[in-house]
């Protein structure tokens, strides 16, 4: 598997980037679009570089904006289905709530009357290391017809270690708001 994947895969990511638009649309539930995907080997372990990733949501907004992922393979990590690393550059995500209660992230509808299963998280969490750099982060309530707030330069770091999960958030709020703070958070679960 691991030479197929260097062999085969690392070559010839680019040409895949429509079955992997297809399949992430699918997955999401959302439309999924990729810039350019490449990949680099130049070492045991390959990365893959994405850019200009876009989710729309269902009314062509766009709800997630990405310029640049970096995901790095290990073994360990392509066993669980995972990466060893992502790495984020100053993704645009937006989080909004209709009018009706409904709240939507990145475009992908959080209902109340849906039992959310815990995937998502599960598979964040199950990652080794993921860093976002640079972020924004837009709130919109359309319930209060507040203008939208406006985090910038958000930057995450969350370390997945068997069973422990740290997690670190830095954020600036508008100036009338306040300024640069940081949370941080530490996670142990049993067995």
């Amino acid at each position: 598997a691991w030479g197929a994947l260097h062999l085969f895969i690392v070559p010839r990511i680019g040409e895949l980037r429509p079955q992997l638009e297809s399949r992430a649309s699918q997955a999401l539930g959302v439309t999924v679009r990729i810039g350019a995907i490449s990949a680099h080997s130049g070492g045991v372990f390959p990365s893959f570089e994405l850019s200009d990733v876009r989710l729309l949501d269902s009314e062509g907004r766009q709800a997630l904006q990405l310029p640049r992922v970096v995901a790095v393979l290990t073994p360990g990590s392509l066993w669980n289905l995972g990466f060893e690393q992502l790495y984020i550059d100053r993704p645009q995500l937006n989080i909004r709530r209709t009018q009706d209660g409904r709240i939507f992230v990145a475009g992908l509808g959080l209902s109340k009357d849906q039992a959310a299963d815990g995937r998502a998280g599960d598979w964040l969490f199950s990652q080794t290391e993921l860093v976002i750099q640079g972020g924004t982060l837009q709130l919109t309530d359309e319930m209060q017809s507040a203008p939208a707030l406006v985090l910038q330069q958000v930057d995450l770091v969350i370390r997945n270690r068997s069973r422990k999960h740290a997690l670190r958030l830095d954020a600036t709020p508008p100036l009338e708001l306040g300024e640069r703070f940081s949370v941080q958070a530490e996670f142990r679960h049993p067995l």
